[in-house]
């Protein structure tokens, strides 16, 4: 991941509403700051803010070590800097659900989850940015060729290998483009039909050349 210019957020392509799940991220270049944590919807912090500084991000500072929400510290649990790998439990099923940070291995804080990142009405993204206007550079792993770490107990890797098997396994059962040529009578009225679809679309998009 890479972020550059004006406080710019990097945002995960996985969102969840619940789960336990578990992710690592190791920074490789630092101007002068970064931020990893959590955002709740779809780019909400956008390029305008760090992950903490409003209520849809969660994130950890890494030059004074403080956990970030809404741009208030909520604990200083220590700084972090290139090379150290900066663990990331999600716990949304958790009877009070909770974010919570490693540092190398060693516990590094931990934030109660506010409930605009419990309710389900956003999904939960990794996310991280620099600060001022700074360029930083970060490896977000989810463990599809394994962690450098431990993963929490009952925690799972928050990659596709543990997602739930899509719905639908065969897109062309559900959507399927045809080529039509009439012959200039109305179907209606004894023209050429359509064929070759398979199914009864509920929705049919027609455009023509």
């Amino acid at each position: 991941a890479t972020s550059s210019s004006s406080t710019g957020t990097t945002q995960g392509t996985i969102g969840v509403t619940s789960g336990h799940w578990y992710w690592e991220q190791t920074p490789s270049a630092i101007a002068s700051a970064i931020s990893t944590g959590v955002l709740a919807g779809q780019n909400t912090s956008g390029d305008a803010d760090w992950v903490g500084k409003n209520t849809f991000g969660i994130g950890l500072y890494s030059n004074d070590g403080g956990i970030y929400y809404n741009a208030v510290k909520q604990s200083t649990p220590g700084t972090y800097g290139v090379g150290d790998v900066i663990g990331v439990e999600l716990n949304l099923d958790a009877a009070t659900p909770i974010i919570t940070f490693t540092k190398d291995g060693s516990a590094h804080g931990s934030f109660n989850l506010p409930v605009n990142f419990t309710s389900g009405d956003y999904l939960i993204f990794p996310g991280t940015s620099a600060a001022d206007t700074d360029v930083m550079t970060a490896t977000l792993n989810t463990g599809a060729d394994g962690f450098t770490h431990t993963i929490p107990t009952g925690a799972k890797a928050l990659g596709t290998q543990n997602l739930p098997a899509p719905t639908v396994t065969t897109p062309s059962d559900y959507f399927k483009t045809v080529l039509y040529e009439g012959d200039g009578v109305a179907i209606g009225a004894g023209g050429l039909e359509v064929t070759g679809v398979g199914f009864e679309p509920d929705f049919v998009w027609i455009g023509g050349t």
